[in-house]
């Protein structure tokens, strides 16, 4: 599960409770201790209001209290002594020497999952991160056998756009030296970007932001390949009856 701003994900912690299944809840305890740090609270504080909370949600909390009182204040103690980064309203800076890079490369996947590696990199600000599969091919837009998408990344290795150890991953062709010609602020629907960003500056050639196909380019208004152009009307005509429908119904 990747979170991208982690501000709008603790107001869900602090209105509903633990958001990560019962074994995994620790990770949200982590998250709210670099929301307190963020927020200037003192230590001793910090671990009182992360009691609090495992005594609000946690119903076995009491019977587990001596071991996870103990983990609480490890995890307190780690985000304290670490620059921890909390993200929130981030912003990734994306240059023509990357989109360069990534227009060279032919397979629909290795363009996607490349992109979306190029922005994780940049917005967890680490030389190597680490990214579970079924969220990468996730943001990836991609839907295909397993199998395909092993191969791209294991492409994308050979060909050393990413270098791929310990299950760790480090993007090869991040080039901050050459200009921006793209911001990323909304992480929802990043393959949709990334062809947005390749037809503003491809002369030749343009690719559907929907799926990713390459398209004839019929007007500077073409953003869809036909299937894909047939399900976006559709939504519009709902959205725009569902309008007209709510429209009626206040008049009435």
């Amino acid at each position: 599960m990747i979170i991208f701003d982690e501000k709008e994900y603790v107001h869900k912690l602090l209105k509903c409770g633990f958001q990560q299944p019962y074994n995994k809840r620790f990770k949200d305890v982590f998250i709210l201790a670099k929301y307190y740090k963020y927020n200037k609270y003192s230590k001793k504080r910090t671990i009182r209001m992360l009691t609090d909370y495992m005594i609000k949600y946690d119903n076995e909390f009491e019977i587990n209290r001596g071991n996870d009182n103990e983990i609480i204040a490890k995890i307190v103690h780690n985000v304290y002594s670490h620059k921890y980064h909390f993200r929130h309203n981030e912003s990734v800076s994306i240059t023509k020497g990357e989109i360069n890079k990534i227009f060279q490369l032919k397979n629909k996947n290795e363009k996607q999952i490349a992109f979306v590696l190029l922005v994780l990199s940049k917005l967890y600000k680490s030389k190597r991160i680490y990214v579970q599969k079924n969220d990468l091919f996730e943001l990836s837009n991609i839907y295909d056998n397993r199998c395909s998408c092993n191969d791209a990344l294991i492409n994308l290795d050979r060909m050393n756009y990413i270098d791929i150890a310990g299950g760790l991953i480090e993007v090869l062709f991040i080039d901050n030296n050459s200009e921006v010609i793209a911001k990323i602020n909304d992480f929802d629907n990043l393959t949709e970007q990334l062809y947005t960003i390749l037809n503003k500056y491809s002369n030749n050639e343009t690719w559907c932001i929907k799926c990713g196909i390459q398209i004839e380019k019929t007007s500077n208004r073409t953003k869809y390949c036909p299937a894909c152009w047939r399900e976006e009307e559709r939504k519009l005509r709902v959205d725009i009856n569902k309008r007209y429908y709510e429209k009626r119904k206040k008049m009435n």
